[in-house]
Parts: structure tokens; sequence; C-alpha cells
């Protein structure tokens, strides 16, 4: 009798499990860990929609007004400025990226309360992805590894991971970077209460924590490792030593085994600053500056020359980098326009699109999303929120949809989590 109790117990167990995977918690985790893949995630994101709907798990009176409208910004200007496209079909077509803004925050009007379980599923969800993923690129591409591993190729590998996933490795370095301070911030606050949920969430971690590395792009590890050390000089106060050892451990064994990023640093971020515009007269514009803050510089400087002659109406969605390659071309920027740089500048590249209301418009959007999160008192949306803003300084994020939703969705979701502690 008491084997057979002890079978019926595993037996709900797993039926409980199996029961839980279909729970909408879990399956607006997966999607969270899902959203850097563009053509599944829109796939899922509509059938979301469609069965929340369906079992009646929208509660739009959850949504504040301004808190959507908010929200809604991006897309309403760029349907505003529509009749601004030299084709309006190509209009449509760059307004449609945008009709998540519209879909995300009511798709998690009902979930308010529950978001602890939602980052519970995707940190879990997010992690095995990525741990499968990059074991299948290295079975495949066992070459990469043996070169990997004798410190060679190891930027040109990140981003073979990433297009291995069908993703841009800054785009994806964006959500592993999220998921690590996630990760690390439950290891600090719940894993230490725990010997076996210690053990889980360690591995969680390490599982991210190596991702980011492998990836390997410069501003999201940076800015992981500086929330790290925050929030663990905040947590600690320096006053266990054990603690603190491992800290120093792991910072120590980060830059010996991933010298490439320090070398990259140093050398390839905030060299040649002395050529911005004349980036033509470096013998090896792509070996020196590809990634390098003086073409970035370069570029911003570019489409600044070219929005202020359209400050008012901008050079419309999907005609502003034709004229932004054409401004290239015709200021003899023959290594920009080459490669066709865009803007790498959230709040320009808006600028260049639709003038100064544009530039208002993403101003809105991101102070919106700082506000929103700041209430939370959670670190690891502070992170967010600082993340996000950080990364669209240097690249422009919203013109992808992933970028787009990764916004929108950690957004809506950190709107149920004012005043609440973790």
């Amino acid at each position: 009798m008491k084997q057979c109790s002890i079978i019926d117990q595993d037996i709900n167990k797993v039926k409980q499990f199996f029961f839980n995977i279909f729970s909408t918690e879990s399956l607006l985790g997966f999607f969270a860990a899902t959203i850097c893949f563009r053509e599944f995630s829109t796939i899922f994101l509509i059938g979301l929609f469609i069965a929340f709907i369906l079992r009646k798990e929208i509660n739009i009176k959850n949504i504040k007004h301004t808190f959507f409208f908010a929200l809604m910004t991006p897309l309403l200007i760029h349907i505003l400025f529509l009749w601004n496209n030299e084709s309006v079909i190509m209009g449509i077509k760059e307004t449609e990226k945008y009709l998540p803004c519209l879909f995300v925050p009511i798709l998690l009007s009902g979930q308010m309360q529950s978001y602890r379980k939602v980052i519970f599923y995707y940190s879990i969800y997010f992690a095995i992805i990525l741990a499968v993923g990059i074991t299948a690129y290295f079975i495949i591409h066992l070459d990469n590894m043996l070169l990997f591993l004798e410190g060679k190729e190891a930027w040109r590998m990140g981003y073979s991971i990433a297009e291995f996933f069908g993703s841009h490795a800054p785009a994806l370095n964006m959500h592993i970077s999220l998921l690590a301070a996630i990760n690390y911030h439950q290891l600090l606050n719940y894993g230490m209460r725990n010997r076996n949920l210690a053990a889980f969430k360690l591995l969680l971690f390490l599982l991210s924590l190596c991702a980011l590395l492998l990836i390997n792009t410069r501003l999201s590890v940076f800015l992981f490792f500086a929330y790290a050390l925050t929030y663990s000089i905040i947590k600690m106060r320096f006053l266990d030593l054990k603690k603190t050892i491992a800290t120093v451990v792991v910072v120590v064994v980060f830059f010996s085994t991933f010298p490439h990023l320090i070398y990259k640093t140093q050398n390839r971020t905030f060299n040649q600053l002395n050529n911005i515009g004349k980036l033509d007269e470096i013998s090896d514009p792509e070996g020196e500056v590809y990634g390098s803050l003086v073409t970035r510089l370069t570029v911003w400087q570019q489409t600044i020359e070219l929005a202020n002659k359209k400050p008012l109406r901008g050079h419309g969605a999907s005609d502003a980098y034709v004229s932004l390659f054409s401004n290239y071309q015709k200021n003899s920027q023959n290594f920009l326009f080459k490669h066709k740089f865009k803007v790498h500048n959230q709040f320009l590249d808006f600028y260049l699109k639709f003038g100064v209301l544009g530039l208002a418009c993403i101003i809105v959007y991101i102070t919106s999303i700082f506000l929103i999160t700041i209430k939370s008192r959670v670190s690891y949306a502070i992170y967010f929120v600082l993340l996000f803003f950080s990364v669209n300084m240097v690249d422009d994020f919203m013109i992808r949809y992933d970028g787009i939703v990764f916004s929108l969705f950690w957004t809506s979701l950190f709107f149920g989590c004012h005043g609440k502690e973790n």
C-alpha cells in the first residue's frame, strides 16, 4: 500500500508538472524566452493573444490610459507620418513592426499579479534554449570551438553563434544580459535560503553567464558586470568573506578566460578618435575601426547633418536609410557607404525619420519605461531600463522586432511590480 501511495504521488507530480507547462505564467515565460527569434515569436504572440481571449485572461481595465498611450507612441508616430514615404506600401510595412505596441500591453493586462512566476519560467526556458543551441552549434562547428579554446576568432565566433540562432549578436546579448541579471538576483535572494534551490539557481546563472561571454559583445557584458558588482556590494556589504573571495575569483577567471574582450575594449573601442569624419584615411578601416566608437561618431555626424535638412517632417520611415546612404556617397564617406551603416542610435534614428516630433516620441517612450520600472523597486527591473537605454545610445534596437517586443514585454510586466519587493 505504501509503495502504491508513493507511485500515486509521483504520478500526481508528473501531472502537475505538465499542467504547469501550459499555465498562463509558463506560456508568458516561454514567450519572453523566444522574443529574440522573430518569426517563431511573432506566430507564438498571435497564438497566445487568441488563446488569452478565448480563456478570458485579457483584462483591459488594468491598463492605465497614460501607460498605454506611452507604449503606443512608436506605432502612432509611424501612422501619423505614413504620408511622408515615397511608397505608402513600404511605409505600411515599416509600421507593421510596431503592431506589438498595441497587442503586448493588452496581452499582459490580466497578469499583473504573477510576474514572479513568469520570470521564474522565463529564466529556466531561456537558459535551456541557450544551452541546447550553443551545444548544437559547437557540435556542428567543432572547428570554431577548437579555435576559441586556442584564443582565436573569439569575436567572429560570437557573431557566428548569434547567426546560428537566427539573431544579431548585440541584440541577442542584450536579452542574455537581462537573463544573467535576473539569475544573479535570484541566486543571491532565493538560492542562498535553500541548498537544493541554490544549486539549481547557480546552474541557471552559470549557463546564462557563459552564453553572455561567448556572444562576447562589449556593452552588454560590461553592463552586467557593473550591475553584479553594484548589487553584490549592496547585498553583501563585504561582510561575508567567503562571498567576497568567490566574487574576486569569478572576476579573475573572467579576465583570464576572455582576454579578447579586454583587448577589444582597449584597442577597438576608443581608438582613432582623431579620425571622426575621416575614416577613409585609415589604411585598414575594416580591421581597425569597424566596431569602434569613431565609426559611430562619424555615422552620427552624417545623420545629424542630413536630419537637420528636414527637421520638421524627417525623411520618412522607409526612405530615411536610402537618403542616409546617398549622403555617405555624396560626402565621399566610402567606408560607410560600402557597409551601409545605419544610424546606431535610436534617438537620432527617429529624428532622421520623423524630425523633432520623432525625437520627442522616442524620448517620451524611453522616459516612460524608466518611470514605470523605477517604481517597481526591483533591481533587475531597474537594470532592464538602464540596459535598454544604454544599448539604444549606441545602436537602434527599436527598428527590430526583438528590440520593440523586448521593451514592451518587460515594461508591461514590471508595471505590475509597483511597490512589491523582489
